[in-house]
């Protein structure tokens, strides 16, 4: 038996955003306070690693893209795939690796620690999740392969060239980098993820809770420590992180099929929050400077 996971959606986030106003496209407004990142994914298992507790080997990796920012408690939406101050056309996808199976118990559903891999190469004992800023089409020196999940054309999990890549998904420009820090479990304090599962294999339902911090690219620019607030009481109520996440992992059903054959087993969603944030560049003037310091930096490569 098998227990598998997997985190993150929609992620409630406390942002400054920058937001297209309806009269042009050189109009914006200002808006602050909590935000929703929606986000849609996939997970994967990873071959022959023995899963409930992996000898910290990595068990499982996921990707996805982040579909829209919404102001938290309204349907105003600041920004959406497609969309974006520094580009009409804007994508933002996601990697994440490292999730190590730390021990489970119950029959049913059945309680999962997890905590980063230590074992294999790229193994840094940390679960990460890197998200990549790219366009819907190729220009400006981004490369435009934002492809599906459940295509015959479409990304594959033996796609996967290392630890950390995973082709048409991790080739745009870094725009922040979060570890998943304890907390996740108050019974345990080393587990950086905790889960309940209906089953020990994937494809199964599930929920779960996780930290994280924000520690690298300049989207963490928005993040402060905060204490978290679980609903569910199975975070250690005095962890402080950047990011606090209740998310669930369900089945693919029949028409999610062209998932399975690309060998992506589960599907993920759901909130990631924050805290407040310092009064600190907007989100959508980061990606404008996100973007020329990427075209100034390709522009350096070509003289060199």
């Amino acid at each position: 038996m098998q227990p598998k996971q997997i985190l993150v959606g929609v992620a409630a986030v406390a942002l400054q955003a920058l937001v297209m106003a309806p009269n042009g496209a050189n109009a914006f407004s200002i808006v602050s306070g909590p935000s929703d990142l929606k986000f849609t994914g996939v997970t994967a298992e990873d071959a022959g690693v023995t899963t409930g507790n992996s000898g910290g080997k990595e068990t499982t990796f996921g990707a996805g893209y982040l579909n829209e920012i919404i102001q938290h408690g309204s349907n105003n939406v600041l920004w959406a795939q497609g969309t974006g101050p520094s580009s009409p056309n804007e994508t933002i996808s996601f990697f994440l690796y490292g999730i190590a199976d730390r021990s489970f118990g119950g029959t049913g559903p059945f309680s999962l620690d997890n905590g980063g891999c230590t074992v294999g190469a790229g193994c840094d004992g940390k679960i990460h999740i890197d998200f990549y800023l790219d366009h819907l089409s190729a220009g400006g020196g981004f490369p435009g392969t934002n492809p599906s999940f459940n295509t015959a054309g479409g990304v594959k999990a033996s796609d996967r060239t290392s630890f950390s890549t995973l082709s048409g998904i991790t080739d745009g420009q870094l725009l922040m980098s979060w570890v998943l820090v304890p907390g996740a479990d108050k019974n345990d304090p080393g587990a950086t993820l905790f889960q309940k599962v209906d089953a020990l294999s994937l494809p199964t339902n599930g929920a779960g809770t996780f930290l994280a911090d924000c520690v690298s690219g300049p989207g963490c620019t928005f993040f402060d420590k905060s204490k978290i607030t679980d609903s569910s009481q199975q975070a250690d109520p005095t962890a402080v992180a950047n990011l606090f996440g209740q998310f669930t992992l369900s089945t693919p059903g029949p028409l999610d099929q062209g998932f399975v054959k690309n060998g992506w087993e589960g599907l993920i969603a759901d909130p990631v929050f924050t805290g407040s944030i310092p009064e600190l560049s907007t989100w959508a003037m980061m990606l404008i400077g996100f973007g020329a310091v990427g075209v100034r930096l390709r522009r350096q490569r070509v003289a060199a």
